[in-house]
């Protein structure tokens, strides 16, 4: 199923999507001055990946960094 943007939950840093029940961890964002933005990388979270996908490879259950599932 793909993510829906107003699903997306925003507390400070960090940014939580609900899934399977859960909140669950999707990423951090503690650098604003850096080139892909928050609001860039959940338009590419949105437009391009599955929540099955995503949450199933990124940390603590899978292995991979957020940044990282998006570069592939």
């Amino acid at each position: 199923m793909k993510f829906d943007r107003k699903a997306f939950v925003v507390s400070g840093d960090y940014v939580f999507y609900p899934y399977n029940g859960e909140r669950r961890f999707v990423g951090r964002f503690k650098y604003s001055k850096s080139p892909f933005t928050k609001a860039k990388f959940l338009k590419e979270l949105v437009a391009n990946h599955k929540q099955d996908d995503y949450f199933k490879q990124v940390a603590p259950y899978g292995s991979k960094a957020p940044f990282d599932i998006l570069r592939e």
